[in-house]
């Protein structure tokens, strides 16, 4: 049921949004199970702007922008940055 699948997300460190449809359910399901997510913000006037910054959008509503990466490279840092930082990932939980 919906509770086990909600209960696999206490093996996930760290979630990494799709590009380029973003993963809004996924996205939410992340959040809620307290699971940070990392996203790539697609440009505005871009041809996906809408679908790709629904996960930007989520997490500035729950005051993580920090993790909407403006460019591939920093999606991937921001990434790489935060699996190494286990006591922040532990305070977002």
């Amino acid at each position: 049921g919906i509770g086990g699948h909600l209960d696999t997300y206490a093996r996930v460190d760290i979630a990494l949004d799709p590009f380029p449809y973003a993963g809004t359910t996924t996205t939410c399901e992340a959040l809620l199970m307290g699971v940070p997510v990392i996203a790539l913000k697609c440009p505005a006037g871009g041809p996906q702007a809408h679908s790709q910054n629904v996960c930007a959008t989520l997490l500035s509503q729950v005051s993580l922008s920090e993790f909407a990466a403006e460019t591939q490279d920093d999606y991937a840092s921001t990434a790489a940055s935060l699996a190494q930082d286990r006591s922040r990932i532990a305070h977002l939980r």
